[in-house]
């Protein structure tokens, strides 16, 4: 339901809107950032540095003070820690209630129970900061404490009103006998709600974005299976020579793999549907390095030698940049002109390959996006190759359509190990689906280890960065503020610098929150050897190709699923060197960390995500984008496969239309938000996230 039909203030609705706040569900179901749980309380000598604890005190005094570094006043308590007024004595440091000094000033001399974080000085001695709580011990009573992202300009306050009157409003948006097809014990929608916000134990919001996340899943599956288009067989677009392209193949400075799952046996697939007049529409599935690219050239080398132009495009600029310069050098060596089309074209030089392509002069365009815009006309398009199709918008996927109704050749390339099951229903059962398993001869495994600290990967880089290679470092987040949680890219790059540069050793940054420009130049320096260490989040998954890096890093590693892992492992072990992935974690026994140390097979590690993953691992940040639906498919494969059965049984039985409608609810009027602030929201929230 709009939040405009509830009298929602409209200074209020504004303000929510930044926040991609829309309709009741949109608010309910907008996440607390942080949940901490205070137990029985217990003295200063068992909390442990960074631990949230509920703290045993006697309140000597309380003062306010001013901050010189946030410019904000606080007030500074001091508090016995032995129970009695001779002991030990603490600081600790309230920034959210300075205006009400009075009434701490009434806990002079009192027994007191202080909920807050633990922090340990550089001289070894104990403060608490971040207070969420103070109360006099008689009163207290265990609790979970919840923290939300901050809507600026709406007070907590305010925000917790509604919250308490709308969870009241909700009812089951899933009809109770259509849930019941799961094996899962869902809760229903009304109980998560409640136990999102309102918490006894860790495991009710577990359950809570489970059925969330269920919930974003199933409408994912009605929306695929509502949207399958019959799409034609055969095709207009007839191939008769191919003698350049068997020329290409034999002259290439390696051979193609043979046998089961090869280059080789695709490419012979290919090529003879083609002749009997069949359409292609298929999906090729290979780890990074397996060589889809090369199939993808040689079919537009087919096309070419026939007098029809072939288009490849890529999500990200980096990675169809890289696939330009990559397929540029083939088609110079052949005899067949290559342009590039992306956002990153002057007005006049997108003007000229427009041109271009119009007049047929142009045989292969490799681009992102853009290649499907509107103001692109092609002479005479055969074939439509996509890497990473799933990445893509909703727009340009029916662009792809299109093309497809028009007898041209589709070709999708995913180095995503997506279990067959799942891609039979992102794909439809038309599309064939091809893995290509055999990698080029001389490529080693890459040799991973799960380890506790930095230690042996500060010392394996070391030895690398002396052979003349490079390193990749990645962390989960951008931020020290974006989860006290996770490791930040800030506070890694501080301890990186601090060791490896005295050494000579230099160290880049790539993010999601630098300029494109930014980006490129971070990137070149690396691809370049300038650095010798790029540290990023998960930015780096597809699309930096630089073979000389033998080390991936990857900090926090328990805190990734599998397919990330995978992708992240991808970027090095390009070459014939033996390269490396250094998983930093808590636990050396994570299940996940145990596949990937174990094998390097990204179909293998798919299938053991599906098997032992069950509802999937549900505490991390929340994802955004074009392609969160697919990332939550990967995260989470039991409870898509649970969605597929509900959505089956809601087609069957004509169920699931409220759920939709609540769904396209959101996406209408989030369309109607104004373009150019809707596209800063958007980079607000990458931001934030």
């Amino acid at each position: 339901m709009d939040l405009k039909k509830i009298a929602v203030p409209v200074r209020m609705l504004n303000k929510l809107k930044k926040k991609g706040i829309h309709t009741v569900e949109d608010f309910l179901e907008f996440e607390p950032k942080k949940y901490h749980k205070f137990g029985e309380p217990k003295t200063i000598d068992y909390c442990q540095p960074n631990e949230y604890c509920p703290v045993l005190v006697k309140q000597k005094y309380v003062k306010k003070n001013f901050s010189q570094t946030t410019k904000r006043s606080y007030l500074l308590f001091r508090f016995f820690v032995d129970n009695n007024e001779n002991g030990r004595a603490i600081n600790a440091f309230h920034f959210e209630e300075n205006f009400n000094l009075e009434k701490y000033k009434q806990y002079n001399g009192k027994d007191l129970v202080v909920c807050g974080r633990i922090k340990l000085m550089d001289d070894g001695s104990k403060v608490i900061d971040d207070i969420c709580s103070i109360n006099e011990l008689s009163e207290y009573k265990p609790y979970v404490h919840i923290v939300y992202p901050n809507v600026k300009g709406v007070s907590d306050e305010k925000m917790a009103v509604l919250r308490e009157d709308l969870l009241d409003m909700q009812a089951e948006i899933v009809e109770p006998r259509a849930l019941r097809t799961s094996n899962l014990n869902l809760l229903s929608y009304p109980q998560a709600l409640k136990s999102l916000h309102f918490p006894k134990e860790g495991r009710e919001v577990l359950l809570a974005r489970q059925r969330l996340i269920f919930n974003d899943l199933l409408y994912f599956n009605l929306s695929l299976k509502s949207s399958m288009v019959e799409l034609p067989k055969e095709t207009t677009k007839h191939f008769s020579s191919w003698n350049k392209t068997q020329n290409f193949i034999t002259t290439l400075p390696f051979p193609l793999t043979k046998g089961e799952g090869s280059q080789q046996s695709l490419l012979n697939e290919i090529f003879t549907d083609i002749k009997k007049g069949n359409r292609i529409d298929m999906l090729v599935q290979g780890d990074v390095g397996c060589g889809k690219t090369i199939v993808a050239v040689a079919l537009m080398m087919y096309a070419a030698e026939n007098g029809y132009q072939s288009v490849l495009m890529a999500p990200r600029d980096v990675l169809a940049k890289q696939h330009f310069e990559e397929i540029k050098e083939y088609a110079d060596k052949m005899g067949f002109n290559c342009v590039f089309l992306g956002g990153t074209l002057k007005v006049s030089e997108k003007k000229k390959v427009l041109s271009a392509i119009k007049s047929g002069e142009v045989d292969f365009i490799v681009g992102t996006h853009a290649c499907v815009a509107k103001d692109v006309e092609y002479h005479n398009l055969a074939t439509v190759i996509v890497d990473e199709e799933h990445i893509f918008g909703v727009e340009q996927k029916e662009a792809l359509v299109q093309k497809a109704k028009d007898g041209a050749h589709s070709l999708y390339m995913s180095a995503t190990p997506i279990p067959r099951t799942m891609a039979t229903v992102m794909y439809g059962d038309q599309k064939k689906i091809r893995i290509i398993s055999k990698k080029p001869a001389g490529r080693l495994p890459i040799d991973t280890i799960g380890v506790k600290n930095r230690d042996k990967a500060f010392a394996r880089m070391e030895k690398e960065i002396a052979s003349g290679h490079q390193c990749y470092v990645v962390c989960p987040a951008i931020e020290e503020k974006d989860n006290v949680d996770l490791v930040s890219l800030e506070e890694a790059e501080k301890a990186y610098r601090a060791y490896f540069e005295p050494k000579g050793i230099r160290v880049g940054i790539v993010n999601g929150k630098l300029k494109k420009e930014e980006v490129e130049k971070s990137i070149d320096d690396f691809t370049s050897n300038t650095t010798q260490i790029l540290l990023s989040t998960t930015v780096i998954e597809v699309g930096v190709n630089v073979p000389n890096s033998t080390v991936m890093v990857i900090e926090q590693a328990d805190r990734f699923g599998l397919a990330t892992l995978h992708q992240l492992r991808g970027r090095v072990g390009r070459n014939s060197l033996q390269s490396y992935c250094i998983l930093v974690c808590e636990d050396e026994n994570n299940q996940r960390i145990k596949v990937m140390c174990e094998t390097n097979d990204g179909f293998k590690i798919a299938e053991a995500d599906l098997q032992q993953r069950g509802t999937g691992d549900l505490i991390g940040t929340a994802q955004s984008g074009e392609n969160k639906y697919i990332d939550k498919m990967l995260n989470n494969p039991i409870l898509f496969q649970e969605a597929e059965k509900v959505a089956d049984y809601c087609l069957e039985n004509n169920l699931g239309h409220f759920l939709m409608n609540r769904y396209e609810e959101h996406l209408l009027l989030e369309s109607e938000t104004p373009k150019k602030k809707r596209s800063t929201i958007n980079r607000k929230r990458k931001k934030e996230e």
